[in-house]
């Protein structure tokens, strides 16, 4: 073999290797799999390049797949006289083939989850009108908007 094609073949397996990867830890395709703990980068709206998704719980919902239960943070409100304030949204029930969809990387495997994290969740539980949400996570944690 002469060496272009040699180098044309190294590179074409480099490629698809780090295309593998990527998918793995990006949440692509059905590999993602989402665990208590977890946390998340994700697609986010302009703005918001710095709020992260932490993992619940993640509820089996049989042949429909996984109710993935969320929290997301550092969410930038308005500027007020130079400050730079955040809010979270407490609870977010999604299924996990649209969470897959706007989960972009993994921060951090295991993070442990404060008491308090579970509040929202709780009454979440307790509604008779459970809310689950089926649009891409940056068309609801928007900057500045008010919840």
């Amino acid at each position: 073999m002469n060496a272009k094609l040699l180098l044309a073949i190294a590179l074409f397996w480099m490629y698809s290797l780090t295309e593998v990867r990527a998918q793995t830890s990006s949440g692509g395709g059905t590999s993602a799999e989402y665990k208590v703990g977890q946390v998340w980068n994700y697609e986010t709206a302009p703005g918001a390049e710095e709020s992260r998704l932490v993992i619940l719980n993640v509820e089996s919902q049989g042949k429909r797949g996984n109710l993935v239960h969320i929290r997301i943070e550092n969410i930038p409100t308005p500027n007020c006289a130079g400050f730079h304030l955040t809010t979270a949204i407490e609870h977010l029930a999604v299924p996990g083939k649209i969470l897959r969809t706007s989960t972009t990387a993994l921060v951090k495997d295991q993070m442990d989850l404060p008491k308090d994290y579970f509040e929202a969740y709780k009454q979440w539980q307790n509604d008779r009108h459970k809310q689950i949400i089926k649009r891409p996570l940056a068309e609801i944690a928007l900057p500045g908007a008010v919840r």
